[in-house]
């Protein structure tokens, strides 16, 4: 059963109270394999990520492309009957590509999440499409492992974590007839060294956040990110003495330019992989954030 709603997708109702987005993206499409990447797609997605690695690597930067699973993805037992999941959607097509054509590998934490599923904690909020706390740390402890060589960073251990029971209602789950919430877990860091210094505006696109660390030693970070980032970022600002991230799915080729950074990673969700995003007709960091570059250049930790 799906429910319509006024927003833009709507909300399959699965097993034991899960709820899934759909109509949305081709989501669920692309789950099945009915929609997936054309071979010319395939090879502007290599062609993309090879010169972005190029680009960067020529400046001594290093790059990583980071998918986050799509929720039936990972909680697939409890969606409803007519719902296979193929090995044909275009994550498996495009990795399956990559193995065959080039030494790029996406970073895809999902055999990863599935392995750890079964604890006494969920990975993904039950009434909401996005990775819960839980899970951004799941994620997290595997991106952390897999960046490119050389790669040494701090990482942030399990003891620091400390879990609070909340009540949360997710943004499937708010727009049923009768709105229902869930029992989960808010997750912060004890002791945290980096916190949000700047945000321009609280979310969509061209969403702009710098988080500073205490620890000035730190490698530098620039992220292009969606809202699966959002519990990501917490834990992977303490690895870092500044990052930037931009809600985009293109490269801000002249923010990179001004932050210098160490590493620039790309994370987004698995329902995105259409055709490869096109970095050169992108706009500048001004014109599609609407913030100047000295404004996050002048971004310090304040005392």
């Amino acid at each position: 059963m799906t429910v319509d709603t006024s927003r833009n997708y709507e909300t399959l109702v699965g097993r034991d109270g899960w709820l899934f987005m759909t109509k949305i993206d081709g989501l669920f499409e692309k789950h099945r394999g009915e929609i997936t990447l054309s071979e010319a797609e395939l090879r502007q997605w290599q062609l993309t990520l090879e010169l972005r690695r190029g680009w960067l690597n020529y400046r001594g930067i290093k790059y990583a492309f980071v998918v986050a699973p799509n929720k039936a993805s990972i909680y697939t037992e409890f969606l409803p009957d007519g719902y296979p999941i193929s090995d044909k959607r275009p994550l498996v097509v495009l990795k399956d590509y990559l193995a065959r054509n080039s030494d790029f590998r996406i970073i895809d934490p999902a055999d990863h999440l599935r392995a750890q599923k079964g604890g006494k904690r969920e990975l993904y909020y039950r009434t909401d499409e996005h990775w819960n706390d839980v899970g951004a740390f799941k994620a997290y402890q595997y991106i952390l492992r897999q960046l490119p060589g050389g790669t040494k960073l701090d990482a942030v251990e399990r003891s620091r974590l400390e879990e609070k029971p909340r009540n949360f209602v997710g943004e499937l789950a708010a727009v049923l007839p009768t709105p229902y919430q869930e029992k989960s877990f808010q997750v912060s860091i004890t002791g945290a060294q980096s916190s949000l210094a700047y945000r321009n505006k609280p979310k969509g696109r061209g969403t702009v956040e710098v988080r500073l660390s205490k620890n000035t030693a730190l490698p530098r970070a620039v992220m292009f990110r969606d809202s699966f980032a959002s519990a990501l970022l917490p834990y992977v600002a303490e690895s870092f003495s500044r990052i930037v991230s931009v809600s985009s799915r293109q490269m801000l080729f002249d923010l990179i330019e001004s932050e210098k950074p160490d590493i620039v990673i790309t994370e987004m969700v698995e329902r995105y992989l259409d055709p490869a995003p096109d970095d050169i007709k992108m706009k500048s960091f001004e014109d599609f954030c609407g913030v100047p570059l000295a404004t996050i250049k002048d971004v310090t930790l304040k005392d």
